[in-house]
């Protein structure tokens, strides 16, 4: 039985993930987060396109 609670159990967390990765909020507090930990250490960005054709990335 615990096997089979340990699988529901991935499920809820694989769907808390993914909502967590639709949303912009949760996408653009990491971003910021990120750019302050670079500045921080005096890194810049070289490839910023990323950013602006988010919804093509799909994992």
């Amino acid at each position: 039985m615990d096997l089979i609670e340990a699988v529901r159990e991935a499920g809820v967390v694989t769907r808390i993930l993914r909502a967590e990765r639709q949303d912009d909020a949760v996408f653009y507090a990491l971003n910021e987060k990120a750019v302050n930990i670079a500045t921080e250490f005096d890194v810049s960005f070289q490839n910023t396109t990323y950013y602006y054709h988010r919804d093509t990335i799909r994992m």
